[in-house]
């Protein structure tokens, strides 16, 4: 294999094209009685708004049959007619986030029976559609969110809290929406493809309690403002469980999972290159960005040790997670890539990319990061330094191997791959 790293941001490319949602799309149910509102949120409300318009356009003879309403992150951009869009900031709510919420809810809340709400939803619908619950501040809630992303919290630990202290997450759009009906279509971006875990779960009922996310609080040593805390100790302001009214004309769909992602691009490396030998860990993997880089790097060693005769290939998903001590930037894919270029110390024939699929690393602007035998040239000791600074993003914008590919209104979480080239390749 003559360049690797042209291969791994072909297996990049390849994996989120197999991630376009045209098709994914099933005839969404417009009824002839009452009004429908679509609204489309999160990373691939963009994609998904775009198919949305083209479907109901061609069955509705170039008429749009529903109001439609897009968020989506500053500076994207799409070809849709018929959604009045908001923009709003990721991963931490601005004030765009809040005045698009509010729009949100407003229209929500003036349907009726025998109206139906429509939602196309993705990964990053947390952040996006921010409004807090009555009696915190904006500014509150927005610090206790800023100090979980960087406490090395899960998503769902951290959408947990999210949801307790919102007024549109965990269940609560659905409910500000009854009696209308409520149809959701989901891109999954999380472990176990949990329904209320996308997006912190607008539309389903929620399965945690307030008790939950002060617990995770706890673990993670957040003391929150007293209008919060004060806020999870009243149980009159719990979520709506499963059984809720709220929830009885109520339906959710999965359109594309990480799981499906991987399965398409496995057949087409199959089928494209006979002779890669492939190691799949799954879809759903969860861990501290260094310990996952670490064992992965492990891995690769001990296979690239037993002089194998073809190229071997190390895949994985699911989402990294970084305990920030530093104040560096980057994402949990750049982190991964540092960590298991100084765990490979340079061990020739192996390469790596770790990358998130909607473009967007944490706080830089790159998708995510490339590694392989130079990475560490003449610069280990810089490596650990940046790495211990939290600041993967500043080495490899310093020393070159960022991955930028531009927003991709795709998320079904990362693609991390390893390549071990037989001995002499």
């Amino acid at each position: 294999m003559d360049k690797p790293d042209v291969f791994l941001e072909s297996l990049f490319r390849d994996f989120i094209q197999g991630c376009q949602l045209q098709h994914c799309l099933p005839e969404l149910p417009i009824s002839n009685h009452g009004n429908t509102l679509i609204l489309a949120i999160g990373k691939a409300a963009v994609q998904l708004a775009e198919a949305c318009e083209m479907q109901l356009l061609n069955r509705f003879d170039g008429k749009f049959p529903a109001r439609g309403l897009l968020l989506c992150r500053h500076g994207e951009q799409h070809n849709c007619q018929h959604f009045e869009t908001f923009f709003a900031a990721h991963p931490l709510p601005d004030q765009s986030s809040l005045t698009a919420a509010e729009n949100i809810m407003k229209a929500v809340q003036g349907l009726e029976k025998g109206d139906q709400l429509i939602c196309l939803l993705s990964g990053g619908g947390s952040a996006l559609l921010s409004y807090p619950a009555e009696g915190i501040e904006p500014e509150e809630k927005r610090k206790v969110c800023q100090a979980l992303l960087l406490s090395g919290a899960n998503i769902e630990d951290i959408n947990c809290v999210r949801k307790h202290i919102s007024s549109v997450k965990g269940g609560q759009l659905a409910k500000l929406a009854y009696p209308a009906r409520v149809n959701c279509y989901a891109v999954s971006d999380v472990a176990g493809d949990k329904a209320d875990v996308i997006a912190s779960g607008p539309t389903v009922a929620d399965p945690s309690y307030q008790a939950h996310a002060l617990d995770i609080l706890q673990h993670f040593n957040i003391t929150p403002p007293d209008s919060i805390a004060k806020y999870l100790s009243h149980t009159q302001n719990e979520t709506p469980k499963p059984g809720d009214s709220c929830f009885d004309e109520n339906h959710f769909d999965i359109l594309l999972s990480p799981t499906q992602a991987f399965a398409t691009l496995i057949r087409a490396l199959q089928g494209e290159h006979p002779n890669i030998e492939l190691h799949y860990l799954g879809s759903e993997l969860e861990d501290d960005a260094r310990k996952l880089a670490e064992e992965h790097a492990q891995m690769a060693l001990k296979i690239a040790a037993s002089n194998p005769e073809k190229t071997q290939l190390i895949l994985s998903g699911g989402e990294a997670t970084v305990n920030v001590q530093g104040n560096g930037r980057g994402g949990p894919n750049t982190e991964y890539a540092l960590a298991l270029a100084l765990a490979l110390n340079g061990e020739r024939g192996i390469y790596g990319l770790a990358a998130d699929t909607d473009g967007i690393d944490g706080s830089g602007d790159n998708a995510g990061a490339f590694i392989g035998p130079q990475t560490l040239i003449q610069k280990k000791t810089e490596a650990e330094c940046y790495l211990s600074n939290n600041d993967s993003y500043g080495f490899f914008e310093r020393f070159g191997g960022l991955l930028v590919s531009g927003p991709t209104y795709t998320n079904v979480n990362d693609l991390r791959a390893i390549l071990v080239l037989p001995k002499g390749i």
